[in-house]
């Protein structure tokens, strides 16, 4: 496609209100350390699109810090995350689900029930 047609095509998808980018967008997440079982080494965070199912390709360790901005989200779906605690004794039962948008932006969901062994 040459130039010319290129904006063409564009023009005419803008005023369609037809967009052909993704945009990124981030959720603020910030949880409480466990008050009960050992000592924590660190957090995990999962999250998923609202359909999906958890897994390890969506995740990140945070370490020790009780908060995290998960970005390059797509802004048309929604996702569900969950927390989880680990130490040497093993990683810890998944937090309370908390549900993020786009068309929610709220300040940062603060995720409950993160506890560990």
């Amino acid at each position: 496609m040459n130039a010319k047609k290129f904006i063409m095509a564009m023009i005419v998808m803008f005023f369609l209100g037809i967009t052909p980018f993704v945009y990124a967008a981030g959720v603020d997440l910030a949880w409480d350390a466990p008050k009960d079982g050992g000592p924590v080494e660190g957090y995990h965070i999962y999250w998923k699109v609202v359909d999906g199912s958890y897994s390890d390709a969506n995740s990140i360790n945070v370490g020790g810090k009780t908060s995290e901005t998960v970005s390059e989200l797509d802004e048309s779906k929604s996702y569900k995350f969950i927390v989880k605690a680990y130490n040497s004794a093993g990683v810890g039962p998944a937090s309370n689900e908390v549900v993020w948008s786009y068309s929610d932006a709220t300040p940062p969901l603060q995720v409950h029930g993160v506890s560990v062994y």
